[in-house]
């Protein structure tokens, strides 16, 4: 029973999202075909798509009604992308991201070893799991539903559902921090958890390297994204980016660093030569940050590229980053 209603609530919600989002098509009672011009915020694609209402109402009737739409069919698995022409200023839709103000502390400077309670934020399915609470360690990792532990370095962590853009022994430095913001409107809010951490350790050194996760509502997308990255003095050890749910292939995802590769299968140790710029990662201008991106295999968003421009939609909403 409890089972029942817990589909019964997903699926109230999915057709709550239906109706705002695309309005239900506006033609929805005619069933009439619908014609409309796609209209990014950089320019205008010059292009017309076309869609005869009744079969889509009807298909997207029951995706939303199954919830097959935002949890994929069963257990998510995820299309991976990277490239080097991201913001840290905006997300993958053009919201912009200001971290400058309006964020919450979640690790104060000067820490090492330090972890965040857990925090509500908007639901997120994550594999086969759904999830409204988030916690971060200042070793770079972000765990879903359970307290992170506070001297976790590495990837997989065990069965705990987790998400590292650069996991390994951090500190917060002597002016970094952990913090959060989200931003967009719902359903396509955007949770944004930026570190300004330094690598080794060092609770009095400089913060010299900033990047973020990014937990994408509705889509249930992850994207991770990287400013200056540097590896400092200290003692040589692999540095793990992907997120996996346990240690089992299909349960985890891992990128390769060196050759922007991701695997299902195991998880890679990427390793940099210290006191040095970590040329794979490094970036020093808005437009060119490297970004890993994962969309789930089973969520209806597609892309094109015009221009330069990749022009994303979401349930049939336009954005150009």
């Amino acid at each position: 029973m409890r089972r029942l209603l817990q589909e019964l609530s997903f699926s109230v919600l999915n057709f709550t999202k239906l109706f705002r989002v695309i309005f239900f098509f506006s033609f929805v009672k005619n069933l009439s075909p619908l014609s409309f011009a796609i209209d990014s915020r950089e320019q205008k694609i010059n292009s017309k798509l076309k869609f005869s209402l009744a079969p889509v109402t009807f298909l997207l009737l029951i995706f939303f009604s199954l919830g097959l739409v935002n949890r994929g069919w069963g257990q998510l698995s995820y299309t991976f992308s990277t490239g080097t022409n991201a913001f840290l200023t905006k997300n993958m839709y053009g919201d912009a991201i200001d971290m400058s103000t309006g964020t919450t502390q979640l690790v104060a400077a000067a820490t090492d070893d330090g972890a965040s309670v857990l925090t509500t934020f908007f639901g997120f399915t994550f594999y086969s799991g759904q999830y409204n609470q988030f916690g971060v360690s200042s070793n770079g990792i972000l765990t879903l539903g359970v307290a992170p532990g506070t001297t976790v370095y590495v990837l997989p962590n065990g069965a705990v559902p987790s998400i590292s853009a650069f996991a390994n022994d951090q500190a917060t430095g002597s002016a970094g921090k952990v913090h959060y913001k989200i931003v967009g409107n719902s359903p396509f809010r955007t949770l944004v958890v930026e570190w300004i951490v330094n690598t080794p350790f060092s609770t009095t050194g400089a913060a010299t390297n900033t990047y973020q996760i990014r937990l994408y509502e509705s889509i249930n997308a992850i994207e991770f994204v990287y400013g200056s990255m540097s590896a400092g003095t200290g003692t040589a050890s692999a540095y793990y980016v992907g997120f996996s749910i346990n240690t089992t292939s299909g349960n985890l995802n891992s990128v390769s660093t060196s050759t922007h590769t991701n695997s299902t299968v195991s998880f890679t140790g990427n390793n940099y030569t210290l006191s040095s710029t970590i040329t794979e990662l490094n970036s020093a201008s808005e437009g060119s940050r490297r970004y890993y991106r994962y969309i789930p295999s089973g969520s209806l968003v597609f892309s094109s590229t015009t221009a330069g421009n990749s022009v994303w939609y979401a349930f049939g909403c336009p954005t150009t980053v």
